[in-house]
């Protein structure tokens, strides 16, 4: 843990007794990739020769295993802003912290499939290991709608057009948000080193999409998480393996475990469209001919 003298050495060691019930609570035991977890107490980021690299206030920064060093996964948590709290309170911070080394740890370097996918996003499904501990009722996505006053429009279509769709509970608009990023050439492109300086939803591909990955653990198992986080498949038919069900229809369940469903107008069938479309066209073309004759006439 790195800290300045001025930080108390009961908060220290408040924090890792909390970061050994963390651990045991997802049930990482021996990890099979070694984790290191850097808890930062400095406020202002230090520079020099001599100062160790820092990420933007706030942020949580991870370096991942890669193919030179696939044993090890570091998570940079900063701590200026903790007061002492309780608990419970400096579990979830810590546990929110581990983020994807947490399942680096539980099931080791992913497949070229899953690694490529979440490398693309971001590690964004992965953020929060979700897994282990009683469940608590989830908590609404506040930020999105009041039970009393209604949707916060303008946070809604601040997401993609994906995640606005499987809100209104479209599942393959809840299968296009979870897969974007699946499927192309893989690469070894993707960077190790990143922090989680977001822009909240403006960058949220998926609703509550933070916990999807840990939810999807809790839900299939160790065993079945496993064979879909090594496979070797494409991620959508490993993924709905894993779940027993496809990836939109599953996805679109849990979704409402945060939020109803979304009010939208019923999406047109593709046959209707097209033939609107065609419609359109029709009607263009007479009166463009319409027009013409007149000018002759």
């Amino acid at each position: 843990m790195e800290a300045p003298d001025t930080v108390p050495s009961y908060t220290k060691a408040l924090v890792a007794e909390a970061l050994d019930t963390v651990w045991r609570q997802l049930e990482l035991g021996v990890s099979k990739v070694a984790v290191g977890v850097v808890v930062d107490f400095w406020r202002i980021p230090r520079t020099g020769t001599d100062s160790s690299p820092k990420v933007p206030s706030g942020s949580v920064g991870y370096l991942l295993p890669d193919s030179t060093d696939r044993a090890t996964c570091i998570a940079l948590i900063p701590a200026w802003y903790w007061t002492r709290g309780l608990p419970r309170q400096l579990e979830d911070r810590l546990r929110r912290g581990l983020g994807p080394c947490a399942f680096f740890a539980r099931w080791g370097v992913p497949g070229d499939p899953v690694r490529v996918w979440m490398a693309r996003r971001h590690y964004d499904l992965a953020s929060v290991p979700s897994w282990g501990g009683e469940r608590s009722e989830p908590p609404e996505a506040s930020w999105m709608m009041n039970r009393n006053t209604g949707w916060y429009w303008a946070a809604v279509y601040g997401h993609p057009i994906a995640a606005i769709g499987c809100l209104a509970g479209r599942a393959q608009s809840c299968r296009t948000a979870v897969l974007t990023g699946a499927g192309d050439a893989f690469g070894d492109s993707h960077p190790r080193l990143f922090d989680t300086a977001v822009r909240w939803w403006h960058e949220e591909r998926l609703v509550q999409g933070w916990q999807y990955l840990g939810d999807v653990a809790r839900e299939v198992g160790y065993d079945r998480f496993l064979g879909f986080w090594n496979s070797t498949e494409p991620v959508d038919t490993a993924l709905a393996a894993a779940l027993k069900a496809p990836v939109g229809e599953w996805t679109e369940r849990w979704e409402r475990r945060f939020l109803p469903r979304l009010p939208l107008g019923a999406a047109a069938p593709l046959s209707a469209a097209v033939l609107g479309i065609l419609l359109t066209v029709a009607a263009v073309a007479l009166v463009a001919r319409g027009a013409m004759r007149r000018q002759v006439g």
